[in-house]
């Protein structure tokens, strides 16, 4: 006598296997394999794509596997902290990563934070778009969670060349924000305000530079979710800043709220080492394995942080 049910169990099981093996025989890794399965994280921004966007579906393919996190890139082995004292700026060296033939890559075809995502959607859709559409890099600030001055986010805007004018602007123009997965018309992104004139380029891309510089005092997302922005940054010890006094930060900015709170501060006082950490604040924020993640790496960046060279 067969014994059905038994079999069924079996047939499910021999199923799910042959989906894993032929989705890993594509290239996905074993953690790739297993977020297929899940559902959306409620951590994850909500990806919205408008159908009567230029080429909406073939944008959709490209952007849903996208994740906005600078994590997996900080965590690569040959991404190092340097330190201009001198000129009071501050170096990730090799965060961005580029193939022979000079094209972005992201870290496991799918990582980056907003100038990378924005980069790399740029290099895969300005060949289907044609000459119709002018596209260009744009740079604004999420009124949730930024005010005018204190940061940019990098997205692309599409204008639709043969739409004809309305004064002195083109009829139809699309915005495209890879970092939150949306695509669509103006009206999409009631949030976001420009900071400055559109540009045609990003410096890194076009120099192929391993290397993103920022000012001392001014914090790189590296992880943006929907409710908040987590934040990595060097700084001033109390208005000193030498080899012996600064600080390597990671903060938390709350959207809607326009003051960040710091998690965790590296810092060099008179030379000697200090830690302090905040108690349970990424909870709500962050998964524990996540913010132990950046916590293990920051300390890996502040201990082996290298002097830029002087000339």
């Amino acid at each position: 006598m067969i014994d059905s049910k038994g079999l069924e169990k079996k047939l499910r099981l021999y199923q799910t296997l042959t989906v894993l093996f032929a989705l890993a025989t594509t290239g996905l890794s074993l953690p790739h394999v297993l977020e297929y399965f899940q559902k959306e994280s409620p951590y994850r921004p909500e990806m919205i794509v408008q159908e009567s966007a230029p080429h909406s579906g073939f944008v959709k393919k490209i952007i849903e596997p996208l994740r906005y996190s600078g994590l997996p890139g900080l965590l690569r082995p040959d991404v190092s902290l340097e330190i201009d004292f001198q000129n009071k700026t501050w170096k990730l060296k090799n965060i961005h990563d580029f193939d022979a033939n000079g094209n972005l890559l992201l870290t496991d075809g799918r990582y980056g934070i907003c100038g990378d995502l924005a980069a790399y959607v740029y290099q895969k859709i300005r060949p289907v778009f044609g000459e119709r559409y002018l596209i260009e890099f744009m740079r604004v600030f999420d009124s949730n969670f930024f005010k005018s001055g204190d940061g940019f986010h990098i997205i692309l805007r599409i204008v639709d060349m043969e739409s004809g004018m309305q004064g002195t602007r083109y009829k139809k123009t699309f915005l495209l924000d890879p970092s939150f997965r949306r695509y669509g018309e103006p009206n999409l992104f009631p949030d976001y305000r420009p900071k400055e004139e559109q540009f045609d380029h990003l410096p890194f891309l076009v120099e192929k530079n391993p290397d993103d510089t920022f000012k001392v005092g001014l914090g790189v997302p590296i992880l943006i979710n929907r409710n908040a922005v987590i934040m990595l940054w060097v700084a001033e010890r109390e208005g000193v800043f030498d080899q012996d006094n600064f600080r390597v930060v990671l903060s938390l900015q709350k959207i809607h709220e326009y003051r960040s709170v710091h998690l965790l501060i590296m810092e060099k006082r008179e030379g000697n080492d200090f830690t302090w950490e905040a108690e349970n604040v990424y909870k709500g924020f962050l998964k524990k394995s996540t913010y132990e993640q950046l916590k293990k790496r920051i300390g890996v960046l502040f201990s082996t942080v290298s002097p830029a060279p002087q000339l």
